[in-house]
């Protein structure tokens, strides 16, 4: 596993690759690579379990580049200033011009997106040279429309907004205590709150003033602009849609399955697992 800040548009971006790197040669003409656009926040650190287990099953290179200002800047190589908050727009911008700049044009490209990813994945699309590159789209729990409505964009939007500036000075009284306590502090939260081991090292890249004053800006920036379903997209490259969940969720998603049905005429399918909630769209161009 490989990883460093590239720039992009003269923003270092952080990128992580298993198999090879993105300035390395393919071993063969028709390069199979599955590139991961994350949600938000989008630390890579959170995806390279994910990360490995794709490539030990397809031996394939597996990428992933994180929003831009979403991962701490800790190579000095690269100049530049600490990027400004950046919106979807500009976000989606940067996957293009990573796509452009890294990814063989005769690659065979498989696009792996979650939450807000999937929505960046949709404007990727809408991009005719970068539509034509893409050999396959998987959307994870995606969130392409009505975030403002639901539940947690309601908490986000009323009672988050206000008190930003408290989370991000937290954030900063936080980075400023002895490694060993802030460690120890972080450790024992998530004990209380029964979270995986592995994810300490990217919760702890996240709890940094600047990276949460980029994550909160993404945030607010999709509660405004992620309203209405890009139906029409969607139809033009959806082959159907699988869902994973567990028992206890069966129930609901035949509804929304049956919604899906009468809106893009699609054959959709189900399968269940007692261990995995998942909304999965196979798309392809």
């Amino acid at each position: 596993m490989q990883e460093a800040f590239v720039n992009i548009n003269n923003i270092p971006t952080k990128v992580v690759t298993v198999g090879r790197w993105i300035t390395e040669k393919p071993e063969k003409d028709e390069d199979k690579i599955i590139l991961i656009i994350p949600g938000n926040p989008g630390v890579t650190g959170f995806y390279k379990k994910f990360m490995q287990i794709l490539y030990e099953k397809h031996q394939c290179p597996v990428w992933i580049i994180s929003h831009t200002g979403h991962d701490r800047n800790r190579q000095k190589a690269i100049e530049g200033l600490f990027p400004r908050p950046l919106g979807l727009e500009e976000q989606v911008k940067q996957k293009i011009t990573f796509i452009e700049e890294y990814v063989p044009q005769n690659a065979n490209l498989h696009i792996i997106a979650h939450s807000i990813g999937g929505y960046m994945t949709l404007e990727l699309l809408k991009e005719p040279k970068i539509e034509k590159r893409i050999a396959q789209t998987y959307l994870l729990f995606p969130t392409i429309e009505d975030m403002i409505g639901t539940t947690n964009g309601k908490f986000l939007y009323n009672y988050i907004r206000h008190i930003v500036s408290v989370v991000v000075f937290l954030a900063w009284f936080f980075t400023i205590l002895p490694k060993i306590v802030s460690v120890n502090l972080l450790k024992f939260y998530m004990f209380l709150v029964n979270m995986p081991a592995n994810t300490r090292d990217p919760v702890m890249t996240l709890i940094h003033p600047k990276i949460l004053e980029q994550v909160f800006y993404l945030a607010y920036r999709e509660l405004e602009q992620v309203n209405e379903r890009d139906n029409e997209n969607i139809k033009k490259i959806c082959t159907g849609s699988i869902f994973c969940m567990e028992k206890m969720m069966v129930g609901i998603i035949r509804i929304v399955a049956i919604i899906l049905r009468k809106i893009f005429h699609k054959s959709m399918q189900r399968c269940q697992s007692m261990n995995i909630l998942l909304f999965f769209m196979k798309m392809k161009k």
